[in-house]
């Protein structure tokens, strides 16, 4: 009977240690709360902001992320390793370029999305339960009356900063433009098919080779003229 009391002991004693080393241990941070990315897709014609329903986006795990002391570390995953960077120090510019270079990654190599989403009628779409992180969002199918509508990748993290606080139900306003025309046919100035500099000087000097072109033509149409009428009076 002792020693069933002294193995229960033990037991107990060896239990009490690991939760005590395991809650001193340095460097092991509680695990970060889920979070959610939400789109706000709105292009602007003519001065009327309108929503861009209907189309369908990706939402890839580019990098892990582990809050410490009320920031944010990042882990570059290893299918992304090629656009690794110090993610925290990114300004605006930079994290479009990283943007499309992760974009590229992802449609050279065709990493499975950990979420697709598709935009509401009012343009909105939302991704939930995601790990903290940084994820791409880019768009993989393009609704009809969207085809004309060019829009930017975008990396967004879960959690970001917002007046120095972190917040996680994220939301990001993708960039919109519209698809560039074709440029009109250039009528090549005074003669169809040609172009000419623009500069004054060839304007001027064509201008005064036309005049003398027509000059001869006339004074040339002239003697015809007479000659013919000096042929009837003889």
């Amino acid at each position: 009977m002792k020693a069933v009391t002294l193995k229960g002991r033990t037991l107990a004693c060896a239990i009490v240690v690991a939760l005590c080393a395991l809650l001193a241990a340095p460097g092991i941070a509680p695990a970060a709360p889920l979070g959610s990315i939400s789109l706000a897709c709105m292009h602007e014609r003519d001065g009327v902001s309108v929503p861009v329903a209907r189309d369908r986006y990706a939402v890839v795990a580019v990098a892990t992320a582990s809050v410490e002391n009320g920031g944010v570390r990042y882990a570059t995953l290893p299918a992304f390793e090629e656009v690794s960077c110090d993610w925290s120090s990114l300004d605006a510019e930079g994290l479009r370029e990283r943007s499309r270079a992760a974009h590229e990654v992802f449609l050279r190599d065709g990493m499975a999305p950990v979420a697709t989403i598709v935009t509401d009628d009012a343009g909105r779409a939302r991704a939930a339960e995601l790990a903290a992180g940084i994820y791409l969002v880019a768009r993989i199918e393009t609704a009809p009356q969207n085809e004309d509508v060019l829009v930017d990748p975008v990396l967004v993290g879960v959690p970001a900063t917002v007046d120095g606080k972190l917040e996680y139900d994220v939301v990001a306003y993708p960039k919109f433009e519209d698809v560039p025309g074709p440029q009109p046919d250039k009528p090549g100035g005074l003669i169809p098919g040609f172009d000419l500099p623009t500069t004054g000087d060839m304007q001027l000097a064509l201008v005064g080779v036309l005049l003398l072109l027509g000059t001869a033509t006339l004074w040339s149409s002239r003697r015809v003229a007479e000659g013919s009428s000096d042929s009837s009076a003889s």
